[in-house]
């Protein structure tokens, strides 16, 4: 049998507010947000720099260095997503944020003459 409530709208009624998430510390602060955030800087330099050396030597074409920082930018965009969902939330922005980053980047560089 399904018991029903006495009061008609207590279906309606919203769920109780989550409990604030405590203050972080400033070593969580640096280990956790500066460090995830200077790994997806150095990650899109890194692939900046061996895309341009990679061109530079003829390994390979204009055309598929934008394409492959393209898929490394959205290959980011996708793990980031994941890891967001998974309630690691720095790491996934920080990964977000790097392939939305190499997206970006590479398609200026595709549209500059």
């Amino acid at each position: 049998m399904v018991q029903r409530s006495s009061h008609p709208a207590s279906h309606l009624a919203p769920d109780p507010a989550p409990d604030p998430e405590p203050s972080a510390s400033l070593e969580e602060w640096i280990g956790k947000r500066w460090s995830t955030w200077a790994g997806a800087v150095a990650m899109l330099f890194a692939v900046g720099f061996y895309l341009q050396l990679a061109s530079g030597r003829g390994w390979i074409g204009p055309t598929a260095k934008i394409a492959i920082a393209i898929g490394v930018g959205l290959v980011g965009i996708v793990l980031g997503d994941r890891w967001l969902r998974r309630d690691a939330r720095v790491l996934g922005q920080g990964l977000a944020g790097a392939g939305l980053g190499a997206v970006f980047g590479a398609l200026y560089a595709g549209h500059a003459p």
